[in-house]
């Protein structure tokens, strides 16, 4: 998997499409503890839905975008 924060409270995980959602926010943990949400861009008016196909392997691998909810 692929793990970028942005700024702290956001990240982008680039992950085999095999994966859940639930198994996306627990890794998103492990790499900044917390509580992480799988999160749908387009419904917070910041792009296009998310998660969504990877443009480099689309039938391999899923973005999501995660947002940080709070510590644990």
């Amino acid at each position: 998997m692929v793990f970028a924060a942005l700024g702290g409270f956001t990240c982008s995980i680039c992950a085999p499409n095999s994966m859940v959602k639930v198994e996306i926010e627990d890794f998103a943990a492990t790499q900044f503890p917390g509580r992480w949400e799988s999160i749908d861009k387009s419904k917070l008016k910041m792009g296009s839905p998310t998660p969504n196909p990877c443009n480099q392997a689309p039938d391999r691998r899923t973005h999501w975008f995660m947002m940080w909810v709070d510590s644990r």
